[in-house]
Order: C-alpha cells, then sequence, then structure tokens
C-alpha cells in the first residue's frame, strides 16, 4: 500500500494524530522525502475540499496537525 491509501485508511478509522504522524515517519524512514509526503498529504486535503471549507471537522484537524510537523520537521535549506 502506498502512503496515501494507507494514511487515509487510517485518518477515516479515526486514528489519533501521534499515530497519523507516525504512519508518515515509518514512509519517510524508507526514503519518502519530506516534500513529497507534503505533496501527498496536501492532495488529500484539497481532494477532500478543505481548502474551501468555512468550518473545520476533526478530520481536518488531524490532517492539519500532521502537514504542519511535517512541514516544520524538514530541514531549512538555504
Amino acid at each position: 500500500m502506498n502512503l496515501r491509501g494507507e494514511f487515509e485508511a487510517a485518518w477515516k478509522a479515526g486514528d489519533e494524530f501521534e499515530s497519523l504522524l507516525a504512519l508518515v515517519h515509518r514512509y519517510q524512514k524508507q526514503g519518502l522525502a519530506a516534500t513529497e509526503a507534503y505533496g501527498i498529504l496536501e492532495q488529500l486535503w484539497l481532494d477532500n475540499g478543505f481548502d474551501d471549507c468555512e468550518h473545520t471537522t476533526p478530520l481536518q484537524d488531524k490532517l492539519e496537525y500532521v502537514l504542519e510537523k511535517i512541514w516544520y520537521e524538514q530541514p531549512a535549506t538555504k
């Protein structure tokens, strides 16, 4: 299974913030770049219409949390 499929299944099944982040970290340890992981999850964000949503949902909050963590964990580039 790929990151998107596994993440989406766990996310929609109600997994908590930290287990979702751990799932992404597992893929990163297998060689997935942080920018690629972020892009995959950002596409999930867009596909669920969260960019046009006025009210947040628990699903949106969990995805936002993981996206922010992945973004801020990236090493700074010059």
